[in-house]
């Protein structure tokens, strides 16, 4: 106890060492090792305010509309969440995550020109994405219909709905064209500045909830409130940090290269499919239920199912900051390092989701009384569901976070290609059958035979990879 006492306070003491210029020795592994794992630290802390303030912002944003809105409207705001999800994840088509990896080499190889080609690079594309996001978003809104899919009889609101999907895309477009700021913070290992910067956007969203919701209650209204100023901070982000903060990597058309299209869009399209495929896999059950069951039918899932979502975020704080810290590390060849990070990050991705997933099935019912009403109910057996797919889902997550940055994109690929079909005919099948409560089961059972044993099943063999020349420059 002692021992890991003493780990985690090495961790915290040499954070203040990342705002002296000079704070580290990049020529000694020891000391990338502890500006590395600093980072971390700071990137962790950051991305729990930010994770906090989210999980806030959802849990009042929802008891907000959930008295405002009609139940129609509100289980349609529900599903246009999950719309949003897809078109966020989807949005930058991979790029976001290729100009992480490149920078994160890049600066591994401490290479300022190269940053500066990817950053010029990189806004070019993500400009040009934004603009075909509109284009697809208009064309959703128009031509979709809407009313059918969904199952509304009101034609007013089925309007309505088709006008908050092209006002989500727009916000969209506008985080997109400012991601690229943001993944280049991540790919720095200085995830933490753009986690500030998304914490004011989502308190920014909320008042603007607070604001609209009383007074408009319908879905154009609030999701301009919400949507509109999680994209207009982005781009502020965009500006503050290559025009104030990091002037020397700041885009520029002169330093945009064709190579490093290549180099970023060999990673974008494998992510783009695998963010197209995981996104459908894992935020499309709101919208699978109010197509089989009617959005009346979707509350009683998503609701509590933002509940688990706290402890998915508990453990993504830990998680997610690995992926640059991985790529870093592979790059400088310190695969030690990265051997028994993964390997601590497994145990407390484990730790973190069991005890968080039992504490919430345990408490659910007061929980849900005390932030939805007494009114409203979730049965025992979709709670365990929702438990057990968020044990599973955090397992997966520290691993894939550990495949992104070694660029095992085509094996994740493969891999969520073979659960999209297992897992969406599955879970249509026990909803039809079964009801709701089901689907999560349908979820794990997937997720485990498709992707999770089958990735644990290859570790050992993707780490040799790395270190064989590992070994041979030493």
């Amino acid at each position: 106890m002692l021992k890991f006492a003493h780990l985690i306070w090495r961790r915290f003491r040499n954070v203040p060492r990342l705002l002296r210029s000079n704070g580290f020795d990049l020529s000694i592994e020891s000391e990338r090792q502890a500006k590395r794992e600093a980072q971390l630290v700071a990137s962790s802390l950051s991305m729990a305010g930010m994770r906090a303030v989210s999980f806030a912002v959802n849990i009042i944003a929802i008891a907000i509309l959930h008295d405002h809105l009609d139940p129609v409207r509100f289980g349609l705001w529900l599903s246009l969440m999950s719309v949003w999800l897809l078109m966020a994840q989807m949005g930058d088509l991979g790029t976001g995550a290729g100009i992480v990896n490149a920078v994160a080499k890049a600066a591994g190889h401490d290479d300022a020109r190269a940053l500066k080609e990817i950053t010029s690079t990189g806004l070019f594309v993500v400009l040009g994405i934004s603009l075909l996001v509109l284009a697809i978003v208009a064309g959703m809104s128009l031509l979709v219909p809407w009313g059918r899919v969904f199952r509304i009889e009101d034609a007013s609101i089925a309007a309505e709905f088709g006008l908050s999907v092209a006002i989500a895309g727009i916000g969209v477009a506008l985080a997109v064209a400012g991601s690229v700021a943001l993944s280049a913070q991540r790919g720095l290992q200085r995830g933490y500045e753009s986690y500030f910067w998304q914490s004011g956007a989502l308190v920014v969203a909320l008042a603007g909830i607070y604001l609209v919701a009383p007074s408009h209650g319908t879905i154009p209204a609030v999701s301009s409130a919400f949507f509109l100023p999680l994209g207009l901070v982005a781009v502020v982000a965009c500006i503050v940090f290559f025009g104030v903060q990091e002037r020397a990597i700041a885009p520029s058309p002169r330093h945009f290269t064709r190579s490093r299209v290549g180099e970023i869009g060999r990673v974008g399209v494998a992510v783009f499919g695998l963010q197209i495929i995981s996104s459908i896999t894992f935020f499309s059950d709101p919208i699978l239920l109010g197509v089989v069951l009617g959005p009346e039918a979707v509350a009683e899932l998503a609701v509590p199912a933002r509940l688990f979502n706290m402890v998915s975020l508990a453990v993504s704080v830990v998680t997610v900051p690995l992926w640059p810290a991985y790529a870093d590390a592979i790059a400088r060849g310190d695969i030690g390092w990265v051997r028994r990070t993964l390997r601590r990050s497994l145990v407390i991705a484990l730790c973190i989701s069991c005890a968080g997933s039992a504490t919430i099935v345990l408490l659910h019912r007061p929980i849900l009384h005390l932030w939805m009403g007494p009114e409203f109910s979730a049965s025992l057996w979709m709670i365990v569901g929702l438990g057990m797919w968020c044990i599973v889902e955090s397992t997966g997550n520290a691993v894939g976070m550990f495949l992104n940055a070694s660029n095992k994109f085509r094996l994740q690929l493969w891999l969520a290609s073979l659960l999209l079909v297992v897992s969406l005919t599955m879970r249509t099948l026990a909803a039809m059958w079964f009801g709701q409560a089901a689907v999560p089961f349908a979820s794990v059972i997937a997720y485990l035979g498709c992707v999770l044993i089958p990735v644990l099943a290859l570790m050992r063999r993707i780490l040799r990879e790395f270190s064989r020349p590992a070994q041979t420059q030493g």
